[in-house]
């Protein structure tokens, strides 16, 4: 599976090409955190996903959103692992706007670990994504 996600071996260096893949003209301000993140202690698929997740929204936000600046950051605790998406673009309004397939495809990959869903969003204010899994759907078993 890393050989999936990047050259490189671990999550936090395959969401830093991601994210240089898309900002080769330097149109978008990134901002990438790892906090507490152990990628040795949880299962290969859950990476996979997590990769799969910010692709989705980072294909939304290059389509849709009209940013200048991206958010990406992830956090490992005892109880769960987040990962939180924000773009500063133009939003939407949640009441009206019909959810696309990338947002149900996101919501989907989090639901296979028992996990919750958030997506945040309004006129003039941006758009964030908060995902959580809980640490016992992600961790390897050995």
């Amino acid at each position: 599976m890393r050989l999936l996600l990047s050259l490189k071996n671990s999550l936090p260096d395959a969401f830093e090409t991601l994210l240089e893949s898309i900002n080769i003209h330097n149109r978008y301000s990134i901002s990438l955190s790892f906090d507490e993140f152990d990628d040795g202690s949880i299962s290969d698929e859950l990476q996979l996903n997590l990769y799969r997740i910010l692709q989705e929204q980072l294909n939304n936000i290059l389509k849709y959103s009209e940013a200048t600046s991206i958010e990406v950051e992830v956090m490992q605790t005892y109880e769960q692992i987040s990962m939180r998406t924000y773009d500063d673009g133009k939003g939407f309004d949640m009441a009206t706007v019909k959810k696309g397939i990338g947002i149900s495809n996101i919501k989907k990959r989090t639901e296979l670990f028992s996990g919750q869903f958030k997506l945040n969003s309004s006129p003039g204010k941006g758009c964030e994504i908060v995902i959580e899994i809980p640490i016992s759907s992600a961790v390897l078993v050995n």
